[in-house]
């Protein structure tokens, strides 16, 4: 059964969300509950938006939960003027807590299982198991192609934070082993969702051709907007919800196995980024990538001849246009929330630092309990500087959490992601970044590059 709801009259022509009932099988995400579809808004030029992650750029809202505000990638969306956006992204339901552990989309499946196949008590199946980027960019070559030529796509790629969450419980070693794969199968994915982008460029984007050889037209763009980790122990639902580890793993090893693993995790997407620039993927249709054709024994001198043909014919034809140029904007979001939270225990103790923190005034009553949660039940609770969360009879609630009187107040929304005022907040940084054009080719064009080292 599917169910098409059409959301309320936007600044986007026609938004449709299609809704899938029963499974997360990544085998059907093209029919499930994450896909988007965006109508074009009858104009040539335009912008567009196509999101990938987990829960940190899903931009669904469930029942009662109005407060969550807008997603960073709609503000985001919404500064750029862009025309239609795409949103693929993954998130758990809050109604399959607590049956359901929490958990998130991966960046990989197949390094996720590959590791914990042998490990009693973790489960074994990705057809539980929410769309990892693989499968939403899959989803998203599924969708048809836009009507009206774009002037440019700007993609989005969130992964990481459910990563950590889940290896942080392994044998460290074999963590690493699983987290270093799931960053290269994302480099990996990148290319295919490139090599898709430059065969489908000419159908689908405005191009620029040169008049003569003398004539120089700006390049093709494949840019992505990458935010960089924040510190999952640093979020409410590390104490509240993460589940006691099975002995003789304790607790302290698991928090500290998070503190390497997201240093880990930088390092390696970072010091992935310039060999991933330099790499040029040749155009190729889903087929190519999804099902590689098989290998063919050289039979005679004709086959050969045909061959040689079509592919003189076939880079005749690409060469005509160049190939889409490689760039990140590379926004440190983990610098972002760690300053506001920073902020906020100076300003609590009438401190400040040399850098400025502590002199301005945080606009949230709570940067440490998030706006969804249960009743205040006890002295800890009480003592919280979060203001009170008393059970009352008029009280919204999420599958049993009530949610607080002013969601814009506190820092986070619930156990696992922001509120509404740092998601505005981010998507208007990131917007900035995408007008001024700081994409990392920029900063080491002046020879600097922050955050990243080579």
């Amino acid at each position: 059964m599917t169910i098409l709801t059409i959301l309320p009259q936007s600044r986007y022509r026609e938004h449709i969300r299609k809704l899938g009932i029963g499974g997360t099988s990544i085998n059907d995400v093209t029919g499930g509950l994450w896909d988007w579809a965006s109508g074009d808004d009858g104009e040539e030029g335009g912008v567009r938006l196509v999101v990938f992650g987990d829960s940190w750029v899903d931009d669904r809202i469930e029942e009662n939960g109005i407060g969550k505000g807008r997603s960073w990638t709609d503000v985001l969306c919404e500064e750029l003027a862009c025309t239609s956006q795409i949103n693929l992204a993954a998130s758990q339901p809050a109604a399959s807590y607590p049956s359901a552990p929490p958990t998130g989309a991966l960046a990989s499946i197949k390094a996720y299982l590959s590791t914990v196949e042998n490990i009693p008590g973790y489960n074994k199946s990705s057809e539980v198991m929410l769309p990892d980027f693989e499968a939403q960019i899959k989803s998203f070559i599924a969708l048809p192609q836009p009507k009206h030529k774009l002037r440019e796509t700007i993609f989005v790629m969130s992964f990481g934070t459910w990563d950590v969450w889940h290896y942080a419980a392994l044998d460290y070693t074999n963590a690493l082993e699983a987290q270093n794969k799931a960053v290269a199968e994302m480099f990996a994915q990148l290319d295919n969702l490139y090599a898709h982008h430059r065969a489908t460029l000419e159908a689908t984007h405005l191009i620029e051709r040169p008049h003569n050889e003398s004539h120089v037209v700006p390049k093709p763009q494949f840019r992505v907007v990458i935010p960089k980790l924040f510190d999952p122990t640093m979020l409410p639902g590390w104490l509240s919800q993460r589940p006691v580890p099975l002995k003789p793993t304790t607790v302290a090893e698991v928090q500290k196995n998070a503190i390497h693993l997201l240093s880990e995790w930088d390092f390696r997407m970072e010091n992935s980024i310039k060999p991933w620039f330099a790499s040029t993927p040749e155009a190729a249709t889903t087929s190519e990538w999804i099902e590689p054709a098989p290998e063919k024994a050289a039979s005679g001198g004709e086959n050969k001849s045909q061959s040689k043909r079509g592919k003189s014919e076939k880079s005749k034809t690409q060469s005509e246009i160049a190939p889409p140029q490689k760039d990140i904007y590379y926004y440190d979001l983990n610098r972002f929330l760690t300053e506001v939270i920073l902020e906020h225990q100076l300003e609590d103790e009438g401190l400040s630092d040399g850098s400025g923190l502590g002199t301005k005034e945080s606009p949230y009553i709570s940067v440490y309990d998030p706006c969804v949660r249960e009743a205040d039940s006890g002295e800890d609770r009480r003592l919280a500087k979060a203001g009170s969360m008393q059970e009352t009879r008029n009280a919204p609630d999420i599958n049993g959490f009530l949610v607080c009187e002013s969601p814009d107040e506190y820092l986070f929304w619930d156990d696992f992601t922001m509120g509404s005022t740092a998601k505005e907040k981010v998507g208007r940084e990131v917007a900035k970044m995408v007008k001024l054009g700081h994409t990392l080719r920029a900063a080491w064009g002046d020879g600097t590059v922050p955050g990243i080292n080579f």
